[in-house]
């Protein structure tokens, strides 16, 4: 009798909370974000896209597809690393009769970092979520596991008593909301940002990347689409200090890249003296103007009209 009282008491404390996560999945899944708006994005306009946008901030702060005259979007994401780019493509490439160009930034960790080894390894529900990645379990298909409780209590709340999204790009998916944010000090933070992004370089994700990126660049030169590489600019106090070793080894995997397909261009804009302070949000990222001075000169030297 004891185990079963026992029994029935936590049931009747376990239930009600099992209820509430469960309710509070539902309306988290019921708020617009930039994830959902981007998969849906490409769900109906995939047959039009002539120019695909993929990668880290080093796109989704820098190129603005509303000022292409092509039809253009924007699929970059935080943290996006190239395997993330490769699952976008594939899911999708068969659905884009008028793909020509396929844009794809390199930086300083593209080739050295892996999302699902890294501190926002939470991201990955996203990807299963919205793009049907399939390398995870259950914990990664449930937001109430991923994130702050409290945090998303009032995101339920704000969006439904102000109908406030978490939607934060631009109708082609450029980032706004992140590249309109204060400029931090360019000088005093380029050593700490160099620094902790060369903690997350490891060179035993090489090979996940590089597979990734030569996978997206055969199909496309199966399919006659060119591949435009380039590395985005960067502050001095962030080039000074970064792993130079690091940065020569992700110029020589591109090279042999480069030497092996006839579909690739590659741009480096790293050491770019066109781009002044006041073009920067933060040492490795441009705002809003910044990043329209960007895509006008990057589009010129791409040939993407």
């Amino acid at each position: 009798m004891q185990v079963r009282s026992y029994l029935l008491k936590l049931a009747l404390f376990v239930l009600p909370l099992l209820m509430f996560f469960v309710y509070l999945e539902y309306e988290l899944r019921q708020i617009p974000n930039d994830f959902n708006y981007k998969s849906g994005y490409l769900e109906k306009h995939a047959d039009s896209l002539e120019v695909l946008i993929l990668g880290s901030s080093h796109s989704l702060s820098f190129i603005r597809p509303e000022l292409m005259k092509s039809s253009a979007f924007n699929a970059a994401s935080l943290h996006q690393t190239l395997k993330f780019d490769r699952l976008i493509y594939e899911k999708f490439k068969g659905r884009m009769p008028e793909l020509k160009t396929v844009v794809i930034p390199i930086s300083y960790g593209s080739y050295f970092t892996s999302l699902s080894h890294g501190k926002d390894k939470w991201r990955l529900k996203d990807y299963k979520l919205y793009y049907d990645y399939d390398e995870v379990g259950l914990y990664y298909t449930l937001n109430v596991l991923n994130g702050s409780t409290p945090h998303q209590i009032r995101e339920v709340l704000s969006y439904k008593t102000k109908n406030e999204h978490l939607i934060t790009c631009s109708e082609k998916g450029f980032g706004l909301q992140f590249s309109r944010n204060a400029q931090a000090n360019l000088e005093k933070t380029g050593i700490k940002v160099a620094k902790a992004h060369t903690r997350e370089c490891s060179d035993e994700f090489i090979d996940e990347n590089v597979t990734a990126l030569d996978a997206i660049i055969k199909s496309c030169s199966d399919r006659n689409i060119n591949v435009i590489l380039y590395t985005a600019p960067a502050w001095h106090t962030y080039r000074e200090n970064i792993d130079s070793a690091t940065m020569q080894k992700t110029y020589d995997i591109t090279q042999k890249l480069i030497k092996k397909y006839s579909n690739i261009k590659y741009i480096n804009y790293f050491e770019d003296s066109r781009f002044i302070n006041s073009d920067f949000r933060d040492v490795d990222h441009l705002n809003e103007n910044g990043a329209t001075k960007f895509t006008r000169i990057f589009m010129s030297d791409a040939g993407i009209e």
